[in-house]
C-alpha cells in the first residue's frame, strides 16, 4: 500500500523519525474533502503516546469537514532545514506520517494540557485560564499512524 522510499540512503530509523515528531515546532496536516482537492494546513501539534494531536475550532472548519468525507490523512514535519546554495540542495530532516484521523471524543483536556505544557511550560497560570475559557470551543484531532517514514540529507 505504501511505497518504499526511493532514496534509501537518506532513510532514517523509526526512533529517529519519532524524535523529529517529538521535537518539531509545527507540522502540515493534509486531508482531502468532497471537492477532491488536497488541503494542507500548518498546525502546532504534539506527538503523544505514539499519536499526533492538534487543536481546532469545535465542530466547524475545513479540517473537520474533510475528515467527515475521509479519515485518511498525512502529516509532515520538516526540521533543521538549511539551504545549501553552493550545492543547489538542502540539508534537512523530515518525517511523514500516514494514518487515520478523527475528532477526539474523550480525553480532550489531557491533550490540551500536554499541548500547553509543550509550548508554554513557563506559563501555567495562562494555561489554566485558557483551558477554562477555551475547552468548550476547541476540538482535538487525533491522527493514528499506519505508516511513518523519516528522511535526512546531511
Amino acid at each position: 500500500m505504501f511505497e518504499a522510499m526511493r532514496r534509501k540512503e537518506r532513510q532514517i530509523t523509526g526512533e529517529e523519525t519519532e524524535e523529529i515528531l517529538k521535537n518539531g515546532e509545527y507540522g502540515i496536516f493534509s486531508s482531502v474533502g468532497e471537492d477532491g482537492y488536497p488541503y494542507g494546513v500548518p498546525v502546532n501539534y504534539i506527538f503523544y503516546n505514539g499519536r499526533i494531536y492538534f487543536h481546532c475550532a469545535a465542530q466547524v472548519g475545513k479540517k473537520l469537514d474533510n475528515l467527515k468525507f475521509s479519515d485518511k490523512a498525512c502529516f509532515t514535519v520538516v526540521a533543521q532545514a538549511e539551504v545549501l546554495p553552493q550545492e543547489l540542495s538542502t540539508r534537512y530532516q523530515s518525517a511523514m506520517v500516514f494514518g487515520r484521523a478523527r475528532r477526539l471524543e474523550r480525553g480532550k483536556e489531557e491533550i490540551l494540557r500536554a499541548l500547553c505544557a509543550r509550548f508554554a511550560p513557563e506559563y501555567p497560570e495562562v494555561m489554566e485560564k485558557s483551558l477554562k475559557n477555551q475547552m468548550a470551543v476547541t476540538d482535538i484531532v487525533e491522527l493514528v499512524p499506519e505508516h511513518m517514514t523519516g528522511k535526512r540529507r546531511k
